[in-house]
Formats: C-alpha cells, sequence, structure tokens
C-alpha cells in the first residue's frame, strides 16, 4: 500500500535530483575552469614574487585537486556513483535491519499489523474492545502516516542538496569558501540519518508489535489489546524523536570527521613549529656567528685605534726629540761661532 504510493514520488525525486544537477553543471563548467585559471595565474604570480612559498609539488597537487572537484561539479557521470551510494545507503540499512527491501516495506508491514488487530477486535469483541480497535486503527495510521512524511521530507531535502551539488562542490576551490561545502555535507549527513533512524525505529516497533502479538491469545483479551495499544503509543513517542537523535549522529560523525582535520592541522602546525624552531636555532648560531665576528672585528678596531695612537705618540715624540735636537745644533752652532770670534780678535790684537 505505502511502497505503491511513493514509488511514483520516489521516482519523481530521483529525476529532479538528475535534471538539476545537469543543469547546473552545464552552466557552471565554463566559469570554473575560469575561475581554476585565474588562481592558477595567481599562484604562478606568487611563483615568482616568492610572497607565499610553494613548492612544485603544491602546484601540481593543486592542479590534480582542481580537475577533480571540476569534473565531480561538471559531469553527471562523474557524480553519479556518490549519487546512487547515498540514495541506496539508508535502503540497504533498512534491508539489513528490518529484513526488508526498503522502509516502505516495514511500514506496510506495520499499518497491516495495526489493521488487522483492530479489525478482529471492532468484529468479535464487546463494545469496549470495539472501541479499542477503533483507536488501534489511528494510532496505525498515525504511526504510518509520521514515518512515511519523515521519510519523504528526508527523501525529498536529500533530492534537493544533492542537485545543488555542483554549487556546493565547486566551493572546494578555495579555502576561504571551503566551509560552505562543509555545511553542505552535514546536512545530508543529516537527512541521511534520519532515514536511517527511521529505518531503525520501525524495525523496533516491528519487533515489538511481533513479540506482543505472539503473545496473544485471544483477540478479545482486554489486557493483551490494552498493551497492544500502549505499544502503539510507544512507538509514536518514538518516532517524534527522530529528529533529534539523527542531528545528534550527524553531528558526532561531522564532529569526528572535524577531529581528523583539526589532527591533521594539528600534524601541520606542529611541522611548521619544528621548521620554524629549526630556522630559529640556524638563526641562533648564525646570530652567534655574526656576534663573535663583530666582537672579533670591535677587538681588530681597537687594535688598530691603539696602533694608530702610538704611531701618533711615536711621531710626536719624534718630532719633539728633533726640536731639541735643532736647539742643541743651534746652541753649538753659535758656541762655535762665539769661540771663532774670539780667535779672530786675539789673532787681529797680535798682529
Amino acid at each position: 500500500m505505502i511502497q505503491d504510493f511513493v514509488s511514483s514520488i520516489e521516482s519523481a525525486i530521483s529525476n529532479f535530483s538528475q535534471q538539476a544537477y545537469t543543469s547546473l553543471a552545464a552552466d557552471l563548467a565554463s566559469a570554473l575552469w575560469a575561475i581554476a585559471a585565474l588562481i592558477f595565474v595567481a599562484m604562478l604570480i606568487n611563483g615568482v614574487l616568492q610572497i607565499r612559498e610553494i613548492g612544485f609539488g603544491g602546484y601540481v597537487g593543486w592542479i590534480i585537486r582542481a580537475t577533480i572537484i571540476i569534473g565531480m561539479a561538471s559531469s553527471w557521470s562523474f557524480f553519479q556513483p556518490i549519487y546512487q551510494g547515498v540514495q541506496t545507503l539508508p535502503d540497504s540499512i533498512a534491508g539489513a535491519l528490518t529484513g526488508t527491501t526498503n522502509v516502505w516495506q516495514a511500514l506496510d508491514e506495520i499499518a497491516l499489523q495495526c489493521f488487522l488487530m483492530g479489525q478482529q477486535a471492532i468484529e468479535n469483541a464487546t463494545w469496549g474492545l470495539s472501541i479499542t480497535g477503533a483507536i488501534l486503527w489511528v494510532v496505525g495510521a498515525v504511526i504510518v502516516a509520521f514515518g512515511t512524511g519523515m521519510a519523504l521530507i528526508a527523501k525529498g531535502g536529500l533530492a534537493v542538496l544533492l542537485g545543488l551539488a555542483p554549487v556546493f562542490i565547486a566551493t572546494l576551490l578555495s579555502s576561504a569558501t571551503a566551509n560552505i561545502f562543509a555545511a553542505w555535507a552535514k546536512t545530508t549527513v543529516g537527512l541521511i540519518m534520519v532515514i536511517v533512524v527511521l529505518t531503525g525505529i520501525v524495525s523496533l516497533i516491528q519487533a515489538l508489535f511481533a513479540s506482543e502479538l505472539g503473545s496473544l491469545s485471544d483477540v478479545n483479551d482486554m489486557e493483551a489489546s490494552g498493551r497492544f495499544l500502549a505499544i502503539c503509543i510507544v512507538a509514536i513517542v518514538m518516532l517524534t524523536q527522530i529528529p533529534s537523535l539523527a542531528g545528534g549522529m550527524s553531528g558526532a560523525i561531522v564532529s569526528a570527521s572535524s577531529g581528523l582535520a583539526v589532527a591533521t592541522g594539528a600534524v601541520a602546525a606542529a611541522r611548521s613549529a619544528l621548521g620554524t624552531a629549526s630556522d630559529g636555532a640556524r638563526g641562533a648560531v648564525a646570530g652567534g656567528k655574526t656576534a663573535a665576528a663583530m666582537a672579533s672585528a670591535a677587538r681588530d678596531g681597537t687594535g688598530v685605534r691603539d696602533s694608530a695612537s702610538r704611531a701618533m705618540q711615536a711621531r710626536r715624540d719624534i718630532a719633539h726629540r728633533a726640536r731639541n735636537q735643532d736647539g742643541a745644533a743651534r746652541q753649538s752652532y753659535a758656541a762655535d761661532r762665539y769661540r771663532q770670534s774670539i780667535r779672530q780678535a786675539r789673532a787681529n790684537k797680535s798682529s
């Protein structure tokens, strides 16, 4: 019943995702290649100016990364395996938990059990049990409607997000916009977890119903019918908790992946710190050598200064001795002239 109802809806959802993706990819392809070319030109300019050091491996890695990103954002054939994996994952989990091919069959079985139990209570029992049977019909319809609506909303939201995938995948080209892709991925994981948690709770409801129906020997037993009704009410309460449970699980998954990214960043930071420390050590050694050279130069300069001072002092001493010698020579010359004049005077007197 439910599977027949939602099969056409699922087909329309799948067609919408593919059409939206193809349309966006066709419009974005040329723009993405142009953006990638501009980024690569900026990286080449950086390589020439050495604003930020990037090795040859960094350029090659970026080219490979940009090619993969643009291919995923512009080609449905590249993205289709991911799309199919995301779409079939909830059904695979549903099959493992409930023994059915998808969650719709499990909801069909729950509805069938509630309606059969209610019909038997109405046909074969008193007024009290008839009222209980009618309530079982209503409760079964609420369970099925709530579960089906929640699953369809999750699948519809997932289809819209996957159809818009080219836009969000393209944000990975720049690290400044990569957080947008992370938010999109978190929302996608959250919708997948809604379907997964819904499947788990539906399988639990199936187990509770099977256990209660197995112990029920007489449909006219008011107590047994009351217990079955209580289980139905508990099932509704559990279904209302699906969004919070799915949000918590998706948050834990994203936090774990973020933790891995943080750990990777911490390793890179540690490597950078080690490199900085090594550069600092080399700088300290170079600084020590420079200081030693400066000290040696200072000592050499002091020696030169002292030598120059001694040379100047020696020059002054030589000049002083020269002046003294000149004075003594003049005195000796004057004495010689005096003695010569005396001898000349005596010679004149004697003649």
